[in-house]
């Protein structure tokens, strides 16, 4: 087999290509695979092999083809889409490597009046309903390598939302949000008023969080069935208060 881009070896004995290419190729590279029998004679098989240049949005990169997709909001929020409110024309951020022409793709779709430029990577307009609190965000080049980034939308105010299931057995999730960072802190009380669990105590930026409950105290025993209250304080600036009820 002639010469293979580097990093890529070639195993005669189980005619397999095996490895980690460590540089790009300008454009594909031309492989010649020959068979030989006792008699010398031969037939040859000619491919090509291209080793796609880094494809990234930033600090998450992944080489060649492939697809990552980030369990966090990588730090990027765009407006929050409220019905009759202007969004002028914001930018996403580009991505770097592959193989052009890279290709940018916004989904779920947008709310009624509002659109995405894929060649200037902006979505402008006056929505004409509330949308999706969260959006993938997705980079593919001509190769069909690709990249994923979950966006979340910044919410609009600090919010304590009814958690769900309630009443609930034997877990339930908390709901909040916050337009901008703050140190969060995130508590069940009883009836009388006794912190039975800190769920969260800790500075968190700004969007939305989903936090599970599962009937426990600080010491991780289940708690007796009853009305139990969540209180979330951020910043100096909020503070709500929600009562729950625990079957059993």
């Amino acid at each position: 087999m002639s010469d293979l881009p580097s990093g890529l070896s070639f195993d005669a004995a189980t005619r397999t290509l095996s490895g980690t290419p460590d540089t790009a190729t300008d454009e594909p590279v031309k492989i010649t695979y020959t068979a030989a029998d006792g008699t010398g004679a031969t037939t040859s098989l000619t491919f090509s092999i291209t080793v796609n240049a880094t494809l990234t949005f930033g600090e998450f990169v992944i080489p060649g083809a492939g697809k990552l997709v980030p369990t966090a909001s990588n730090g990027t929020s765009i407006p929050e889409f409220v019905a009759g409110q202007p969004v002028a024309a914001f930018s996403l951020p580009s991505a770097t490597g592959g193989t052009a022409p890279l290709t940018y793709t916004l989904s779920p779709e947008l709310p009624a009046g509002l659109s995405f430029d894929a060649a200037t990577r902006t979505i402008s307009g006056t929505p004409q309903s509330e949308g999706s609190p969260l959006y993938i965000y997705t980079v593919t080049d001509a190769l069909g390598a690709s990249v994923t980034m979950q966006l979340q939308t910044r919410p609009a105010a600090f919010s304590l939302a009814t958690n769900y299931p309630n009443p609930f057995n034997p877990a339930t999730t908390i709901q909040y949000a916050l337009p901008q960072s703050a140190d969060v802190q995130l508590t069940v009380y009883n009836v009388v008023g006794q912190i039975v669990r800190t769920l969260v105590a800790e500075h968190q930026s700004a969007g939305r969080y989903l936090v599970a409950w599962d009937a426990t105290d600080d010491s991780g025993h289940s708690l007796s069935a009853g009305i139990y209250f969540y209180r979330l304080q951020a910043g100096g600036e909020f503070h709500a208060v929600k009562k729950m009820l625990l079957l059993k």
